[in-house]
């Protein structure tokens, strides 16, 4: 049973179920913060962690823009996080096996498609049409 799942199962016995998947996910949320960021880790690579907090439960739900288009942006989202997963297990093929080093790096490139239907979403169809390749090519020179 993972932290999560006890901290539903805790916070069940005093909430609303939806009060309690609320509280499980921003406990889950500082404790894996917590735990990536009292590791081994760079202090850098920690406050990337505590910021990567921040911005999740506190700047995305208070930004209008978000407030406003979250409905559109979250299934993309979700959709580019399941695709990097799936990467995942494209990684030790990706060896020996040139179509799976093609899905690999696919399926962790998928993220920056999120900022594509950002633009999309802001900018509207034609913005996106004319900016769509160079803000892919900086994305992807940003995260190498």
């Amino acid at each position: 049973m993972t932290f999560r799942d006890k901290a539903l199962a805790v916070c069940t016995r005093y909430m609303s179920k939806e009060a309690s998947e609320v509280a499980a996910a921003l406990l889950a949320a500082f404790k894996t913060a917590e735990d990536v960021a009292g590791g081994k880790r760079t202090d850098a690579e920690a406050m990337a962690v505590v910021q990567m907090l921040v911005d999740l439960t506190f700047t995305l739900p208070l930004n209008t823009f978000w407030q406003q288009h979250a409905g559109r942006i979250l299934p993309v989202y979700m959709t580019a996080v399941n695709a990097w997963l799936d990467a995942g297990t494209y990684a030790t093929a990706a060896k020996a096996d040139p179509a799976s080093a093609v899905k690999f790096v696919a399926g962790r490139q998928q993220i920056v498609e999120v900022a594509v239907v950002l633009l999309l979403v802001d900018k509207g169809a034609v913005a996106m049409r004319e900016d769509s390749r160079k803000l892919r090519d900086d994305l992807v020179e940003l995260r190498g």
